[in-house]
């Protein structure tokens, strides 16, 4: 078992190695001053670090979301964080949002920029994704996947109920409620005692006369709803000093919700109130490798508004009845709850392990024995806290679980697979990666062929009369559709602070000889559009003028 500090993600971009060429070809291409009535806020040579999130719905992550949305700033150094284009209008465009920070506020080492952002959108459930940036880390990417209320994907569940409140914001009668009134192992069971008082965010008690209460349900045996959960299914946590990285177990998670009129509630008085929370059918307990019996443990782990990280609540206790496993925790706060299994070392249980010296990507694998079953997955680590899962389960396993996957790639492959309605993509793309892994159990095996004929492609640019190279403004994005179709536009490569220039890279999403539409987007911006034909072995040289090169701002790289 492994888990992953940020340090180690530092070098993680999925997608790093596609087209670098496209999009200066883009902005050059039939286009004597790409940028003559463009007039940028603040220039990309004043800020060193950068710090994304894209938006997906999730019922179409393929896409960027691009709804109105609401942006706000929150944690311990949001006076530090500004929009690109150096304000506090905080605005996203064309399905993301890019942040910066200036010189006199980088982060140091052992003091990392630490930030909340927080996404609304209409009907859409309000979406929070913290950023821990530590020295080094210049560019940073997370992916905000937002659900829609009224059309939850397969695997979340709403319930919910509401209760009258007396003249002292208290219940006259105690008030249970389950999420499924039917008692499915499943349900959650809420007990609300007739002495407690509700409060705010800030402690202080809630008059009013109706609470009102959400609970929503991840069922983690699907692997679309990991993406649903707060940092999407990824648990960062301080051990040691260190902050590490692993996923959340499906051992059972709920978001529950309170308000009264309208006002959140965040905390309780006095004991507070009391939770059924049940175990994942099937579970293990990593200690005994039996189901879990009465007296054995678990982490309590919660997470709420604002906070940077999942916070351990300490221990619980299993409770068996009538053959189903629960735990039974007193809380004060409301937040995301989650119970993952106790090792001996308190680490999360994920089987992950890494194939060769992959400097980008990390391959890991996970196997969760679930109803008899094996779910595997190959999960792609992206920077921070931000996890993609691509599930390559076969349909025909054995009813004993007995596998065996085997993934075959080249440097470059763009990966996707389809759970329902939800896609999963990933990529590996440097040319040190392995030409496969192997995950061995034993019986059936599931492979992935590449796609035939990619394209190796390449760039040098320079600014007229200067050997350095350049790339364009960081957090600028290519994306492609086959040309003349009206599909929506994918994006295909993120600039960083990377220096890419004159390597071949192999692009298995695009084919040798075959014609893209591009565009190239930049803060709110869409810099340039163009149709190219892909040319495989190519190495593009390209030149800009003085001027051009001092108004995109590009960066040298000798």
């Amino acid at each position: 078992m492994y888990l992953y500090s940020i340090k180690a993600l530092i070098r993680m971009n999925l997608i790093r190695s596609f087209a670098l060429f496209l999009s200066l070809t883009l902005l050059f291409s039939a286009c004597e001053d790409p940028i003559k009535d463009i007039s940028l806020h603040i220039s990309p040579r004043m800020y060193n670090y950068v710090m994304e999130v894209e938006m997906h719905d999730f019922a179409n992550p393929d896409a960027p979301y691009t709804g109105e949305v609401q942006i706000e700033i929150t944690g311990p150094d949001a006076n530090k964080i500004y929009n690109v284009d150096g304000t506090k209008n905080y605005e996203a465009k064309f399905g993301r949002l890019l942040l910066i920070t200036n010189a006199a506020n980088e982060p140091i080492d052992g003091d990392p920029l630490e930030f909340t952002v927080k996404i609304s959108s209409g009907e859409y459930m309000d979406k929070e994704l913290n950023f821990l940036v530590e020295n080094g880390q210049t560019y940073s990417s997370l992916d905000a996947f937002l659900i829609n209320r009224t059309n939850l994907p397969q695997g979340l569940v709403s319930s919910g109920t509401s209760a009258s409140l007396n003249a002292n914001g208290q219940l006259d009668q105690p008030l249970q409620f389950s999420t499924n009134p039917a008692g499915s192992a499943e349900a959650l069971i809420i007990d609300i005692p007739t002495g407690v008082k509700f409060t705010d965010a800030s402690g202080n008690v809630i008059s009013g006369s109706n609470l009102n209460v959400e609970v929503i349900s991840y069922d983690q045996s699907r692997p679309a709803v990991n993406l649903a959960m707060p940092n999407n299914g990824i648990n960062a946590e301080k051990v040691n000093g260190e902050i590490v990285l692993s996923f959340i177990p499906p051992a059972g998670s709920f978001e529950i919700n309170m308000d009264i009129d309208g006002t959140e509630v965040k905390g309780f008085s006095g004991s507070g109130i009391n939770l059924s929370m049940p175990l994942a059918p099937g579970l293990e307990n990593p200690l005994t490798q039996q189901a879990y019996a009465a007296g054995d443990e678990v982490n309590l782990i919660s997470f709420s508004t604002g906070d940077p990280l999942w916070q351990a609540e300490g221990k619980a206790t299993v409770v068996v009845e009538n053959g189903k496993a629960f735990v039974k925790p007193n809380i004060t706060h409301l937040s995301n709850y989650a119970t993952t299994p106790v090792t001996i070392n308190n680490d999360q249980v994920l089987v992950v392990d890494n194939v060769g010296d992959v400097p980008l990507v990390e391959q890991s694998w996970w196997i969760n024995e679930l109803l008899g079953g094996v779910n595997l997955k190959f999960l792609i680590m992206m920077e921070n806290f931000s996890g993609k899962i691509l599930d390559l389960s076969d349909k025909d396993y054995l009813d004993d679980g007995s596998v065996t996957l085997n993934f075959s790639y080249e440097p470059g492959l763009k990966v996707t697979d389809q759970i329902g309605d939800f896609i999963l993509g990933g990529g590996a793309q440097e040319p040190s990666a392995p030409a496969s892994f192997l995950v061995s159990v034993s019986g059936n095996t599931v492979t992935y062929d590449p796609k035939p004929n990619p394209v190796h492609i390449g760039y040098t640019l320079r600014c007229k009369g200067e050997e350095a190279t350049y790339t364009p403004p960081f957090g600028s994005k290519v994306s492609y559709r086959p040309a003349g179709s009206s599909e929506e536009y994918k994006d295909i490569y993120t600039f960083t602070f990377e220096n890419a220039v004159n390597r071949l890279h192999t692009l298995n999403g695009l084919e040798d000889g075959k014609t893209y539409d591009f565009k190239l987007n930049w803060s709110t911006m869409e810099l340039y559009q163009t149709s190219l034909t892909m040319e495989d072995g190519k190495i593009y040289e390209l030149e800009l003028t003085e001027k051009e090169c001092d108004d995109i701002g590009f960066k040298g790289q000798n």
